[in-house]
């Protein structure tokens, strides 16, 4: 396996596959806690690179200077779980288990639900 990478840029979009190291990732465009915030999906071992997405303690931030949004934020969150990742990796904190982001998921819809209903008023 070639690697696409090398010393030049190289812009992405979100929906292409790249080889780096001789690994092939996956890149997903998740916007939410930026605009332009990318995962990196590993295909060989589904662990999924999350960025700043999910942190691995605690609440990860939105930058609203940066075109941060709960609607995407939310969207990108239901596209990992569809993506069934074996682990998720944060940029901050520890890696963890889709176990442990399903378990999760309850408080994200109920933070959504509130969210929406604020922004219907």
């Amino acid at each position: 396996m070639t690697d696409d990478w090398n010393s030049a840029y190289t812009f992405v979009s979100g929906s292409e596959d790249i080889c780096v190291g001789g690994q092939r990732l996956s890149i997903i465009f998740a916007p939410g806690h930026t605009d332009g915030h990318l995962a990196l999906l590993h295909n060989s071992t589904r662990s999924l690179i999350v960025g700043d997405h999910c942190v691995g303690q605690g609440s990860a931030f939105l930058d609203l200077y940066s075109g941060a949004s709960m609607a995407d934020y939310f969207k990108t969150t239901y596209k990992f779980m569809e993506l069934s990742p074996h682990a998720l990796i944060p940029m901050h904190g520890r890696c963890f288990s889709i176990e442990r982001f399903n378990r999760s998921l309850g408080s994200f819809a109920a933070e959504l639900d509130k969210f929406e209903a604020k922004s219907s008023l």
